[in-house]
This record gives C-alpha cells, sequence and structure tokens, in this order.
C-alpha cells in the first residue's frame, strides 16, 4: 500500500510540473474575461502594395481557418470597388463590417465638401474628420453612412480612426447608433500624430466633451473606446518610431528588429490575470502593411488561438460585455516588467516613468468646436487643455431678456417685444450663443473680454433703443434691411484666362451664374467648378465684420437702423401690390439669414 501511495505522489507531482514546464503562462492566465478584437482596417485598392484582391482574401482566410470573427473597418472609396465589395460579401456571418472614418477627396467630392488641396493624404488636416468645420464633419459623416447602406443594406455600429473627435462621435452616437470605435494608442510623435494622455492600453467609455477622458456613468458618451497598436507599458514613452514601434502590430515590432517572442510577452503583460478583464486589438491595414506581414499575423493568431481561457469578439461585440464592467471599474493596472500603469476615472499614473495625468484637470480639445488645419496632430492632454476654473460664467443676458419680456407683456407692449428680440438675433445673434462650454470660451461672432456683461449690455441697449418713439415706428423697416445680408452674401466672382464668372454657389463646387469672355459672349453656367476655384471666388466676407468689435457691436447695427430709415422711406412709395411683393421677399431672406445666424458653427476658441 506504501509503495501505491508513493507512486501516486510521485506522478501527481510529475505531472503537475511537466504542465508547468510545457506551458509556463498557465499559471499566470487561467482566467476568464480575457478579450482579442480582430481589427483589419481596408483603405481604398490606389493605396495597396498589390492590387489585387489576393490582400484581403488572404487576411480573411486568416481568420476562416480559425473559425474567428473580425472586424473590417471600410473606408469609403472601398465602397464603389465592385471587385472588393463582391469578396467582401463573401464574408461568413461572424465578420462584423464598419467604417473607417479617413476623408478621401473622392469622399469629400460626394459629400459637397471642399478637400484640401497641395496636402499630403494623410495629413491630419486633410485624413481627420477635425479637419473640417462641424457643418462639413456632419455631410462627411451622413454621406459615409448613408453609402455604406446602400452598399451593405445596414448602418454600421463600429468606426475607427487614428484620430476621431468628440464632436463626430457624439453626433454618429446619436443619428446612427453607434456602440464602438478605435483609435490610436498613446503616441506622442508619430507620422505627425500626437495622442496621449488616455488609459494606457486599456478600453474604457471617454467623456461627452474628450474622447481621451475615461468617463464616470453620469457623462458617458455611451460608446466604447479601444487602441489600435496598444504599447508596452515601458518601453513607449519617448518621441517617435523607436519608442511607439513597441506595440502589438507585426509591423512595427519587426521593424525594431524583434519577432513573435516579443508579440508573447506583450500578450502575457496585458492579459496578466491580476486584473478581472483584459482586452487586446489585433490586425493589420489590409493591403498595406499586411501584404508583408502576413506570415507574422499568422503566428500571432496561431499564438492567441492556443492561449488558454480568451475569447475572440468584434468590437460591437465588446461593447455589450464592457458596458456593464465599466461601471463598477475603480482601477486598472499594467503591470509592466519595470513599471506599472494605475488606472482609474479620475488619473493614471506611472511612478517609475514620472508619468501622472489627473483627469479632472482637463476640458475638451477645441476640434470640438472649430476645425484643425495643423500640419500636427496635437492631441496630448497638456497645460493648454487644463480647464479653466477661475472663469465663471452665467448668461445674465438670458434673465434679464426674461424679466423684460415679464414687463412688457404685462403692460401690452407686445409688437416692440418682438421687434426688439428679433433686432437682438439677427443682429447680435452670434455674440448672444457665444458660452463658456467645457472650460473653453466659444465665440459664434465676435471675441470679447467680459463676454456675459457685453452680452448684458447689449440687450438692455437693445429694449432702450427700440422703445424710442422714432425708432418703433420704422422697427419693421429695420429688421427687414437683414434681408440684404443675405443677399449680399450669395454673389461670387472669379475670372479664369480671358472669362469673367459672376453668379452663385450652390454648394462647394456648384456654380450657377453667367461668364463674360473678353469678345463679351454672355452664356449661361450651370456646373461644378473644382474645389480651388470654387474657395477662392470673391465673396462678401461677414466674419471680417465680427473680427472687429467697433464694426460688429456698433456700426453692423448702426448701418440697419439707417438702411431700414431709408427702407420706410422708400417702400410706401410703390403701389400696394409691389410695395407687398417687396416686403415678403424681404421677409423671405431676413428669415433665411436669421437661419444662418442660428445654424452657424464656432468661429473661435479661446
Amino acid at each position: 500500500m506504501r509503495k501505491i501511495i508513493s507512486f501516486l505522489i510521485i506522478f501527481v507531482f510529475c505531472f503537475i510540473y511537466t504542465s508547468n514546464f510545457n506551458n509556463l503562462k498557465a499559471f499566470n492566465n487561467t482566467c476568464g474575461g480575457r478579450y482579442v478584437t480582430l481589427i483589419n482596417p481596408v483603405r481604398g485598392r490606389e493605396l495597396w502594395i498589390d492590387k489585387t484582391n489576393n490582400p484581403i482574401i488572404n487576411q480573411y482566410n486568416v481568420a476562416k481557418e480559425s473559425n474567428l470573427p473580425v472586424t473590417w473597418l471600410l473606408q469609403y472609396d472601398t465602397f464603389a470597388d465592385d471587385s472588393l465589395v463582391s469578396e467582401i460579401k463573401k464574408f461568413d456571418s461572424k465578420q462584423e463590417l464598419g467604417l473607417f472614418l479617413e476623408v478621401s477627396e473622392t469622399l469629400a467630392k460626394n459629400a459637397r465638401i471642399a478637400y484640401p488641396i497641395n496636402r499630403p493624404w494623410a495629413g491630419p488636416d486633410v485624413i481627420f474628420l477635425s479637419g473640417y468645420e462641424r457643418k462639413e464633419r456632419t455631410k462627411l459623416i451622413d454621406t459615409l453612412f448613408k453609402d455604406f447602406k446602400k452598399v451593405y443594406g445596414y448602418y454600421p455600429k463600429s468606426v475607427g480612426a487614428w484620430w476621431i473627435d468628440s464632436y463626430s462621435i457624439e453626433y454618429m452616437k446619436n443619428k446612427y447608433g453607434i456602440v464602438a470605435s478605435m483609435i490610436v494608442a498613446d503616441q506622442k510623435i508619430t507620422d505627425h500624430y500626437g495622442v496621449w494622455g488616455q488609459w494606457w492600453g486599456v478600453p474604457y467609455f471617454p467623456k461627452k466633451e474628450n474622447i481621451l477622458l475615461p468617463a464616470t456613468t453620469q457623462n458617458n458618451a455611451d460608446v466604447v473606446v479601444m487602441q489600435w497598436a496598444q504599447r508596452h507599458p515601458d518601453l513607449a514613452l519617448g518621441d517617435g518610431h523607436l519608442y511607439s514601434n513597441f506595440s502589438f502590430q507585426a509591423n512595427d515590432y519587426i521593424r525594431q528588429g524583434l519577432n513573435t517572442n516579443f508579440f508573447k510577452s506583450l500578450v502575457d503583460i496585458y492579459f496578466d490575470c491580476r486584473n478581472s478583464f483584459a482586452q487586446i486589438t489585433i490586425g493589420l491595414e489590409t493591403g498595406m502593411e499586411g501584404v508583408g506581414y502576413l506570415n507574422e499575423y499568422k503566428n500571432q493568431i496561431k499564438y492567441l488561438t492556443s492561449y488558454p481561457n480568451i475569447s475572440f469578439v468584434t468590437m460591437s461585440d465588446l461593447y455589450s460585455i464592457y458596458k456593464p464592467i465599466y461601471k463598477k471599474l475603480d482601477s486598472y493596472r499594467i503591470y509592466g516588467e519595470k513599471t506599472n500603469w494605475v488606472m482609474t476615472k479620475d488619473y493614471r499614473q506611472n511612478e517609475g516613468l514620472g508619468e501622472k495625468i489627473d483627469y479632472n484637470n482637463f476640458s475638451s480639445f477645441k476640434d470640438y468646436f472649430v476645425e484643425d488645419n495643423d500640419s500636427f496632430l496635437n492631441r496630448r492632454l497638456e497645460a493648454q487643455n487644463k480647464i479653466d476654473n477661475n472663469s465663471l460664467f452665467f448668461s445674465i443676458f438670458l434673465i434679464l431678456w426674461i424679466f423684460i419680456v415679464v414687463i412688457l407683456y404685462k403692460r401690452n407692449k407686445i409688437p416692440l417685444l418682438i421687434t426688439a428680440t428679433l433686432f437682438l438675433t439677427l443682429a447680435f445673434g452670434l455674440l448672444l450663443r457665444s458660452s463658456k462650454i467645457y472650460g473653453h470660451f466659444v465665440y459664434f461672432g465676435p471675441v470679447v473680454n467680459n463676454l456675459m456683461y457685453v452680452q448684458a449690455v447689449v440687450v438692455l441697449v437693445t429694449f432702450l433703443i427700440f422703445s424710442i418713439p422714432a425708432i418703433k415706428k420704422i422697427s419693421h423697416f429695420i429688421i427687414l434691411s437683414f434681408g440684404f445680408d443675405y443677399l449680399i452674401s450669395l454673389p461670387r466672382y472669379t475670372q479664369i484666362e480671358d472669362t469673367k464668372y459672376f453668379g452663385v454657389l450652390v454648394d462647394a463646387f456648384r456654380f450657377v451664374g453667367l461668364s463674360i469672355n473678353s469678345n463679351y459672349n454672355i452664356k449661361f453656367v450651370n456646373s461644378d467648378f473644382s474645389s480651388f476655384v470654387a474657395d477662392s471666388m470673391l465673396k462678401f466676407d461677414f466674419n471680417k465684420i465680427w473680427e472687429n468689435n467697433l464694426s460688429s457691436l456698433f456700426i453692423y447695427p448702426l448701418v440697419h437702423i439707417i438702411f431700414g430709415y431709408i427702407l420706410y422711406l422708400l417702400i410706401p412709395r410703390f403701389n400696394r401690390k409691389i410695395r407687398h411683393l417687396i416686403m415678403l421677399l424681404l421677409a423671405i431672406f431676413t428669415f433665411l439669414f436669421l437661419y444662418t445666424v442660428l445654424n452657424s458653427d464656432p468661429v473661435a476658441v479661446v
């Protein structure tokens, strides 16, 4: 009996020792809640190294052989590629299709948006939505989703790009119901893109105003953010490729002279069982890095499919899995070989690298409000993004306006109330729309100091002026004078060689008007111009008025009062029918101008 017991003890010991010897990682990784999200961005074929369908077929076959789900993020130019679309439609039901939000010239043209000329296609002011005004972003996004649905029959739930501004995320969430997004992992300077400050390699739900700030449940954008090219926790703190290439991407670490062993060690770091949840993003840019690094991609998949207790999920699946976890998540750690990253919803810190960012001290980036035309994408949580807690702001003018409304209503001064309010909106609407939002002073019109006091003074003075009997008598004509603002905003003029063009732009390209050549031949023109020609046409620029406080706060409203008086003298001279027609047309144009005031984008952020 003793011999039998001794034999059993020795057998069990040898079994345990052999198991740990053959699979050392099992000791530290036999835990659940480990997820791999395979994501392959697919750009238009003109950017591919191998322009056949082989790149996407080969990457799909890697997933198909292991029966794995992949999220394919499709850039707009792929929609018109019938051969590519045909291959994608052959994918099995496990595959998820999403949008790669890189702006191309084709997308800009189809969205009727001017595309920057003489700029690299990958420049941040060209390729990212943040390089365009907010109205332009919505047109680009609408075109992307509309044409995706035309091709594939539904709206996608997942989107990605190396950078996505928070305004666009919010718009896509509210209108199209996206649930998942992907941006590049932290890199201080790589390819003219600087993104720095988000949770180190860990997915999170961002605040509505800033995609890099992890949200509390009270201010949640409700779109999970995962990261492309998650970095090594010890080696990626510096500037440039020599640091950022220590990532999960095959093309990155192979360029560093490393191999699959580095990938395996990085997986072990991110899948450390001391955290109850872990996720990594793996993929290659189809047709580009996917051509030269396919074998290493296969090595990655082979290793991951043999890894214990992990699940492969699409981007939208991760949203459903992670949302309840994130709500309860207080802190997270990435345990490096030399240093540790500590992440909470209030800060992230790496004491060994001397890095700490307090998330409560930061606001939105300016691209939430205005376009960013810089050649370097500076999206780093640094001093310029800090919240200005010393500048209080309160809409005094709104309280003042309500108080005046109550008084005038009780005194039955309804006409005065209506005309003064309309004048306020038409003449000073951009000023009154300006406010302090997400820690910034956001201006839709003139940039003024002491904004809330200037707004209150403008409201008070306007009602006092419109109380003057001489002004009350011509108040309707003053309001109608703003119809001319809309009219003078329409005309465009340019000269191409010996031909002059007079007319209007219907959108960014479509010109409708007349052409006159050197022989004085006049022709009607209704055609698209190039974005360069259309954008360079001469026009009346109202922004010149808002750039000067004297012209915007005094001269501009005074001109309309004077012009209203001129209309008061002239219009009654016409017969009844013509008088009514003129006033009807001016009312329509005034309404259109009012619409532009109420729907204009911000012009400055301080």
